[in-house]
């Protein structure tokens, strides 16, 4: 009878231990309708709850079909999070439910998450509204209508990937127009049969862009032999090619260094509803050598920058100086401006840019 009770009391501290782990949101997560041959990733985020740090060991699967990435060896200290983006690879017909299973070690032993992907895998979707939200008509739907390549160095050939939907009844071998000469694309499959859904693969080839800072330009679905192009069915590319830059400690010493906030407000000069708006932010310089600031650029077209003065010695000042018109209708999404300089610790510096709500 003793012997039982140890027993007992051994697997309830083992269950005890087995809590010192990344807590998810939820257990199980629902991928809806995958098309088959497809790849559906979905990122887990998860949260140490504990107070103790808390080391990424492993992520096990209990099949071939889907696969984890996620940082070995991460410690996340208590209250941090950390993500693991599972691949579900839908090769097989049929609703599906798998399990993947995320190991920690941390003082007070080893500890285990387990999360389920579960869905149906589809020979043709029904509603392209949920994965490709992006219509460029005629039956044709992405992923996305807009391809950033950030932090791009010099030489380098970032890839990024659009899916793309055939939602007609026929087959469509996909094309894009207008691509600029450090843009290439692939489809895989080339021929999308009805129904089917592929993969455009972007690689841009920083040798062809020319000059640091940001480069926007827009690509254009092709739907069908001689297609037009329009705003319909183009695709916002932009890539931000950054300088080489010496991080070395001697290197660092004699730098200047960039201090700015990372937010400008802007603010109305009046109650009317076209006002312009107006804003600004200091740059400092606290570093040992003259900081040059190389470009000076905006996301959006709506937006209008200037700088008080583009060299600026160590100690000094320079007024980043930030506006918009109230009724101009080019500002959309995120606003930003973009400062490329020869501060090693900051070649690429993005600003935030906060516009005022609309007035009725």
């Amino acid at each position: 009878m003793k012997g039982r009770i140890s027993l007992l009391l051994l697997i309830q501290c083992a269950c005890l231990l087995a809590q010192a782990q990344l807590h998810a949101p939820k257990m199980s997560y629902n991928l809806g309708e995958v098309s088959w041959h497809s790849t559906k990733t979905q990122a887990v985020e998860l949260q140490n709850k504990t107070r103790q740090p808390l080391t990424l060991t492993a992520v096990l699967t209990d099949c071939g079909c889907t696969t984890a990435e996620w940082q070995q060896g991460q410690v996340v200290a208590p209250g941090q999070k950390a993500t693991v983006c599972l691949n579900f690879n839908a090769e097989l017909l049929g609703h599906f439910r798998k399990a993947a299973r995320i190991y920690t070690q941390g003082a007070k032993g080893e500890g285990m998450t387990e999360v389920w992907l579960e869905g149906v895998v589809v020979s043709a979707l029904t509603d392209y509204s949920v994965e490709y939200p992006y219509n460029v008509g005629e039956g044709v739907y992405l992923t996305t209508g807009t391809v950033e390549f950030d932090d791009v160095a010099d030489g380098g050939r970032p890839q990024q990937t659009i899916g793309i939907a055939n939602g007609t009844k026929k087959p469509y071998t996909p094309t894009l127009m207008h691509l600029p000469k450090w843009l290439t694309a692939t489809c895989q499959p080339a021929t999308l049969r009805a129904g089917q859904t592929g993969t455009l693969t972007l690689t841009a080839d920083a040798a062809q862009v020319g000059r640091y800072g940001l480069t926007q330009t827009s690509i254009y679905v092709s739907r069908h032999l001689g297609d037009h192009v329009g705003k319909d069915n183009d695709v916002q590319v932009s890539l931000t090619l950054v300088p080489h830059a010496d991080t070395s400690p001697a290197a660092l010493a004699a730098a200047p260094r960039a201090q700015l906030d990372s937010v400008v407000v802007l603010q109305r000069k009046n109650n009317k509803k076209n006002a312009k708006q107006t804003g600004e932010v200091v740059l400092t310089n606290t570093g040992s050598s003259t900081l040059e600031v190389n470009r000076l650029q905006v996301y959006n077209a709506g937006l209008r920058v200037s700088l008080s003065q583009s060299s600026i010695k160590p100690g000094e000042t320079a007024i980043l100086s930030v506006s918009r018109q109230g009724g101009d209708s080019q500002v959309k999404g995120r606003q930003r401006i973009l400062l490329i300089t020869n501060d090693p610790r900051r070649p690429k510096i993005t600003i935030d840019v906060k516009v005022p709500e609309a007035l009725p």
